[in-house]
């Protein structure tokens, strides 16, 4: 156990769960989703050893899907851009290729850190190499996703403080 995961469950405890819980049961008042979302709202953080197995069991198929989703967004950026001189495989195998960094996040602090910038310099490096393009374009088609995802969750962050209004 290290000093920033103990923060982060302080913070989790203290600090988001309840604005989520909030924001949950603010939501599942009414509409077709009530259902689900007071379930989620209920189960809180389940740690049985029947959900660690389904983890275990279910986290070689999910690393695998993550992986074709993220080559999949990176070869639509790097084709919008004009940047793809192969196909689809040569984006997955670069993908794939640099994905190893990843493990990386297991360790606490900085891993996460460090493994997902690697990881992303990496593409960028396979991309130029199996694509046969310009330095400047396989950065562009790396970091174009990673761009949207920050606007998307500025958008988000700003919808969520609208749906927070007058929570104390």
């Amino acid at each position: 156990m290290s000093v920033p995961w103990f923060i982060g469950q302080m913070l989790d405890r203290f600090l988001v769960r309840p604005w989520t819980q909030h924001l949950i049961e603010k939501l599942g008042g009414a509409g077709p989703f009530a259902p689900l979302l007071q379930k989620i709202a209920a189960a809180g953080n389940d740690n049985s050893p029947r959900a660690t197995l389904l983890v275990a069991m279910l986290t070689p198929i999910l690393v695998l899907i993550g992986l074709y989703v993220n080559a999949a967004v990176t070869h639509v950026a790097a084709l919008v851009l004009g940047q793809a001189k192969r196909g689809f495989a040569a984006t997955f195998a670069a993908c794939a290729y640099a994905s190893a960094p990843l493990l990386l996040t297991a360790v606490p602090g900085c891993g996460a850190p460090v493994g997902f910038i690697w990881t992303a310099v990496l593409t960028g490096v396979g991309l130029k190499e199996t694509h046969r393009i310009a330095p400047g374009g396989a950065a562009a088609a790396v970091l174009a996703p990673y761009a949207l995802l920050c606007c998307a969750a500025c958008v988000l962050m700003v919808l969520g403080g609208f749906a927070m209004r007058g929570v104390p």
